[in-house]
């Protein structure tokens, strides 16, 4: 068997200056070159269209001028902003007190979006063969409804774990956890 041959100190020196001379033409060719170029030929460059700002909204009386707050797009009416709260933690009231018997709210239409009521979870208890029940306000109205339930005319219990329940009103599903409250 024929060993390597070992490569000479003169043979690494040659190699790295030729790496060099290599990452410079490179650089030279894709930096430099391309700069140059540029400036020299004569002002062909390319000029991308700038678009000049709006003349700034009038200020109603009463606003900062400084406010930097965006207007509000047309576009843009109607879209939920994904960082708004939809349920809302309530003080858990108990279980035990009973709630105040009031007459049903009427409820509220806003523009074809059909009524709009407050629920609310009070909590969820089991009745006397175990079976969970979710102690819930329309409105401020007591029911108490087991899995299968309707209740508040609009609603119906589709399932019951530990203290949070799936509600079903018409074709949307929501879910509410005890203490929270959503307008639905």
């Amino acid at each position: 068997m024929s060993a390597a041959p070992e490569s000479s100190p003169v043979n690494r020196k040659l190699l790295a200056v030729l790496g060099v001379i290599v990452v410079a033409a490179g650089a030279f060719q894709f930096v430099v070159k391309p700069l140059l170029l540029s400036d020299a030929d004569g002002g062909q460059a390319v000029e991308l269209p700038v678009r000049a700002p709006a003349d700034p909204a009038p200020v109603a009386e009463g606003e900062d001028p400084d406010d930097e707050r965006q207007p509000e797009d047309a576009a843009l009416t109607g879209v939920r902003d994904p960082f708004e709260q939809l349920v809302t933690a309530a003080a858990p009231a108990p279980v035990a007190a009973p709630a105040p018997a009031t007459a049903p709210a009427a409820d509220a239409t806003s523009g074809g979006g059909g009524p709009q009521d407050s629920v609310r979870l009070v909590a969820v208890t089991p009745d006397d063969a175990g079976l969970p029940h979710a102690h819930l306000a329309v409105n401020g109205t007591p029911h108490v409804a087991a899995v299968g339930a309707a209740f508040a005319e609009r609603f119906r219990v589709v399932d019951i774990q530990e203290q949070c329940v799936t509600l079903e009103a018409g074709d949307e599903r929501f879910a509410l956890c005890a203490g929270e409250e959503i307008r639905r």
